[in-house]
């Protein structure tokens, strides 16, 4: 994830059932389909840049599917929905301590429109390209990095730099930070950076 977080998920379901005027208590499989498919996904495509299910919700209403189609006279097999409302995405597991990883993932961002630099920093090595007025931007992005990172981990940071954004996500020690035009839509970029997560230090082969 990417990922919208938990308390946004809530809201965003609850918003579509009080439009909807439907009771969760008294949904069956097909109502949540219905649900899933038509104003849920029209909701969440207002909010990321995505064109068919994500993948918890496409699994989700296929295990719907199964127990809908189960005949009345056949008893009926649980239905394990989530307890809580979630839109996790699949992370994107990266072993950033290999060079061709952080340069693959560097050429990867700076292929989105709208994108002028991308830094990947990390205890094992950086990857930088960025223009050549961004001055000491990679120190300012590695000092905010820590100081937020003092208080509690982070998942993004976001600003605007003059006429740029800037965004960051913070993996433990590493960092990623893409520079992107005023004009650019930061929607598109946001939603890859969630996604990232590095292999945990113990998973390295030694």
């Amino acid at each position: 994830m990417a990922y919208v977080s938990r308390g946004a998920a809530e809201n965003l379901l609850r918003r579509v059932l009080h439009k909807a005027r439907k009771n969760p208590r008294m949904m069956g499989p097909g109502e949540w389909i219905e649900l899933i498919e038509g104003p849920l996904l029209a909701e969440l495509r207002q909010v990321l840049p995505i064109a068919g299910q994500v993948p918890p919700l496409k699994a989700l209403v296929k295990t719907l599917r199964q127990a809908h189609a189960v005949p009345m006279s056949t008893p009926a097999v649980p239905v394990s929905l989530p307890s809580e409302p979630t839109l996790e995405l699949p992370p994107d597991w990266l072993d950033l301590s290999e060079a061709e990883v952080r340069v693959s993932l560097l050429q990867e961002l700076a292929r989105f429109e709208g994108v002028i630099g991308v830094a990947v920093q990390t205890p094992w090595g950086s990857e930088i390209r960025l223009p050549e007025d961004s001055g000491e931007l990679p120190m300012l992005v590695g000092t905010a990095h820590r100081l937020l990172s003092l208080r509690q981990p982070y998942a993004m940071f976001y600003t605007v730099m003059g006429n740029a954004q800037l965004m960051v996500r913070g993996m433990g020690q590493s960092w990623v930070a893409v520079l992107a035009d005023h004009d650019a839509n930061p929607g598109h970029l946001l939603y890859r950076l969630r996604q990232l997560q590095t292999v945990p230090q113990e998973a390295r082969p030694r």
